[in-house]
């Protein structure tokens, strides 16, 4: 299900995620997201260079039902 704003089709806000060396916190702040009720909004997910894998898992991971 894509977010949107049922007028215009766009998001009507975004949830902008940034992550550093935090993969665990990143599996579950997106988990969570995924479980909202409303999909009236996109995920943007930042990483600031991680050593601990979590640019690899998002890529491999990707979460169509949270991307607009």
């Amino acid at each position: 299900m894509e977010p949107n704003n049922t007028t215009t089709g766009a998001p009507v806000f975004s949830v902008i995620v940034l992550s550093w060396n935090s993969i665990e916190c990143l599996k579950r702040c997106l988990e969570s997201l995924r479980r909202q009720t409303t999909r009236l909004f996109e995920v943007i997910c930042i990483d600031n260079g991680s050593k601990d894998g979590s640019s690899e898992w998002l890529a491999a991971h990707s979460l169509p039902e949270l991307v607009g």
